[in-house]
């Protein structure tokens, strides 16, 4: 396995696991999640709680896939050893953003 592959394959693990953390706060959610918050503090577009829990952690491993995978046909034949650390945080730009907005989703929904 390349080192690139390893990388993808935990950002997408990352991605997928926000779905865990859905699914532990699901009896707490609204019927309908709110997915855009407006200065003011009102909600804008909602979508339905199963596709909230179920469906958005897809969404984001799908992603994280098609993102990084532009990455690994950049860096074929790399190895380990030359896969230097910048160039591995860039497999994580995706799964970052996608934590920070979950969790920021679920604040704003719970409070």
């Amino acid at each position: 396995m390349k080192a690139g592959e390893k990388h993808l394959i935990i950002g997408t693990v990352i991605c997928a696991l926000m779905g865990v953390l859905f699914f532990a706060l699901r009896s707490r959610l609204p019927a309908q999640v709110p997915l855009q918050f407006r200065l003011d503090g009102t909600s804008g577009n909602h979508i339905p709680r199963d596709l909230f829990v179920f469906g958005l952690p897809l969404v984001f491993a799908a992603l994280n896939l098609a993102f990084s995978k532009q990455f690994l046909d950049n860096s074929t034949n790399v190895t380990a050893r030359t896969l230097a650390a910048g160039s591995t945080l860039k497999f994580y730009i995706v799964p970052a953003i996608v934590v920070l907005l979950s969790i920021l989703t679920l604040v704003f929904t719970l409070r």
